[in-house]
Formats: structure tokens, sequence, C-alpha cells
């Protein structure tokens, strides 16, 4: 049916298409009703795939909220460190003047330096 052509005599093609199934013992008002089954299923189909794609598009946005949280928690895991890293660092300048300090020195200025307070005395050398 795809290949005959519908844009010319149409009338003509419907009788010739009509008599060749006839001949055939085929009759219209089965075709008719397969076409509408097909409808029915194609349309079905569709509905489904519909679905489908509704479902993915939920699993992407709960995938792009996962990762904006987890971009949340990098950048705070990542300035925690860059704090940390700089009181390290500002401990060993000072161990490599004045020796190692005792271990509850270090851990009270790791936790001072990486919560300043906004106006804190100056240190004495």
């Amino acid at each position: 049916m795809r290949t005959l052509p519908t844009n010319q005599n149409t009338d003509l093609v419907v009788r010739v298409v009509r008599a060749t199934l006839a001949s055939l013992h085929v009759h219209l008002a089965d075709i008719i009703e397969d076409a509408a089954r097909k409808q029915q299923s194609v349309q079905e189909s569709i509905a489904g795939v519909r679905g489908k794609i509704a479902d993915l598009e939920k699993q992407l946005d709960a995938y792009r909220r996962e990762i904006t949280a987890l971009e949340a928690d990098l950048t705070e895991t990542t300035g925690v460190k860059d704090r940390f890293q700089e009181a390290e660092n500002a401990a060993s300048a000072k161990t490599s003047v004045l020796g190692t300090p005792p271990a509850s020195t270090q851990l009270l200025a790791r936790t001072l330096l990486s919560h300043p307070s906004p106006k804190q005395p100056p240190t004495k050398p």
C-alpha cells in the first residue's frame, strides 16, 4: 500500500485494490479492523516509551541533585583541608625555628587556626 499512487486517481486506486483483495477472498472490513488494532497497539507502545522517558527524567533529576550535594560536600571538605594544611605549614615553620611544641599545643593551634575569631590578640613571638 505504501507504494501505490494515492495523490492521483484515488478512487481508481481504491477500486483496483478492493477488487484485487476480493479476488483473494480478503475483506476490506477485516483490513480496517486490523488497522484499528495496530493503531491501538502503536498508541500503547508510544505511551509506554513516554512513561520510560518520564522515569529516566526523574532519575536524571535525582542524579543532578546528588551531584549538587556532592559538589557542596567537596567544597566544604576542600576548605577544611586547606585550613588544616595552612595550620600545619604554620606549625612546621614555627617548629623549625623553636623546636617541636607539645602535642596538646599543636592540637590547640590547629583548632584555633581552623576557626579564627574576628579579633584575636596579637601573638607574642
